[in-house]
């Protein structure tokens, strides 16, 4: 990612992790700030200072990331957008990657492959464990 001849900034949106926010972003603002690229870090719905009661994992985050990606090339004025993702917020990168191919490129950290996978792995980690076979029956 570089500047445009017309001085226009890259940008990275950072997507945070469940349980996460935009604060998360300040661990990669040193890697990339001194190289001249616009950080855009968000909170997506339900975490941080957004409204919502929920988060999906990444399936409806990923419309909070398009929005954002939007805005950026719309208003923004960034010459290219790239992602930064972690656990939750790379799978939103990658889901929104697959259906925009003019992003920039993806960082995607600890993304989980798929979603039932997990779901069944926390649900036998909270503290009202559910036994598999429920859980499997759930989703």
């Amino acid at each position: 990612m570089v500047r445009s001849r017309d001085g226009r900034l890259p940008a990275v949106i950072y997507c945070h992790c469940n349980s996460g926010s935009r604060r998360d972003a300040e661990e990669i603002l040193w890697h990339l700030l001194p190289r001249q690229v616009t950080v855009l870090a968000l909170d997506c719905a339900g975490s941080g200072l957004s409204e919502g009661a929920y988060v999906s994992l990444g399936a409806y985050e990923v419309e909070d990331v398009a929005a954002a990606v939007a805005y950026l090339r719309s208003e923004g004025g960034a010459c290219s957008v790239g992602l930064w993702g972690r656990s939750m917020g790379a799978v939103s990168a990658l889901l929104l990657a697959a259906r925009d191919p003019s992003l920039a490129g993806v960082v995607a950290d600890s993304a989980f492959s798929r979603l039932a996978d997990l779901m069944l792995e926390l649900s036998s980690e909270t503290a009202l464990r559910i036994p598999r076979p429920f859980a499997r029956l759930a989703l």
